[in-house]
């Protein structure tokens, strides 16, 4: 067994959401919140941590390598027991550096994230723009796939999904579902909404909102009789509004504002609650009417 799989594999034992490898510690895993250290396996020099980048990126299937010429890479690393890990690999003061999240592989449902009533009625709508925002690890992605499941699950739609890279694999229920990854099926978040306007997409799924050209395909799919999520890293429905505006040149941003108050149908804010020595997530739901 070769090294990353060792440490998913216990940290999948130990119930850990993230590992972290990182030059001149042992691994470090985040279990219920908090970060521990992997006692006894031994300091990430350069040699293991390029050892490691190489395993990810040829079980992904990657033409790159972690040598010199590594820049910030998002892949999905798939185990030999079937395990889907979503894994960041970068550097840092000149070391390459992983950061592993470890996928669930049930996709959970809205009832089992105890997300309120109204997400259920967002995944009825026919069109118009659904944002989910809240910061790193509150579990955007994690409300996406259940919102995707629900429709799955109830509706005969064609849902295309866009990704970087693939979290949550859905099986065809009452929708079909096909799911893209940028860089591997796709060249970009926005070329991939702009494809599934043309392959007769009732739902699209776009993993974030990024930059102008993703907005701007989100916004012409959701006037164009598309239901369209997709995610920010911005906390609160004003914020996240005020965010996508100013993206735009000056000049530009008044016709942004008209276009998102015709297609934003609701916000759904994921948020960290301090919990005594515990952190758990709250959901607020913005509906526009």
């Amino acid at each position: 067994m070769n090294k990353i799989e060792e440490l998913i594999g216990y940290g999948r034992e130990k119930g850990c959401s993230d590992i972290h490898l990182t030059f001149g510690s042992e691994p470090v895993m985040r279990c219920a919140g908090e970060l521990v250290t992997l006692k006894g396996y031994g300091v990430m020099n350069d040699e293991a941590l390029i050892e490691c980048a190489d395993l990810v990126l040829k079980g992904a299937g990657s033409k790159s390598t972690g040598g010199e010429n590594l820049e910030d890479l998002d892949v999905c690393y798939e185990t030999k027991e079937g395990s889907r890990n979503r894994v960041n690999i970068y550097r840092q003061q000149n070391h390459v550096t992983l950061a592993i999240r470890l996928l669930k592989e049930h996709i959970p449902t809205i009832e089992e994230l105890n997300l309120p009533e109204g997400i259920r009625e967002l995944t009825s709508l026919r069109q118009g723009l659904v944002l989910v925002n809240g910061p790193a690890g509150s579990g955007k992605s994690t409300a996406l796939a259940a919102m995707i499941h629900e429709i799955n699950m109830n509706f005969a739609r064609h849902i295309i999904t866009v990704e970087n890279p693939t979290e949550y694999r859905h099986a065809n229920r009452k929708s079909i579902v096909n799911q893209r990854e940028v860089g591997t099926d796709v060249s970009s978040f926005a070329q991939g909404i702009r494809s599934a306007l043309k392959e007769d997409a009732d739902v699209i799924l776009a993993g974030a909102l990024q930059d102008t050209e993703t907005i701007l395909a989100a916004l012409t799919a959701a006037e164009t009789g598309h239901l369209v999520f997709s995610a920010l890293h911005i906390a609160g429905a004003e914020e996240s509004v005020s965010y996508m505006v100013d993206l735009f040149p000056q000049h530009h941003q008044q016709q942004i504002k008209a276009r998102l108050n015709a297609s934003l149908k609701a916000v759904v804010s994921r948020q960290f609650l301090a919990d005594g020595n515990k952190s758990s997530r709250n959901t607020v739901v913005t509906v526009r009417n």
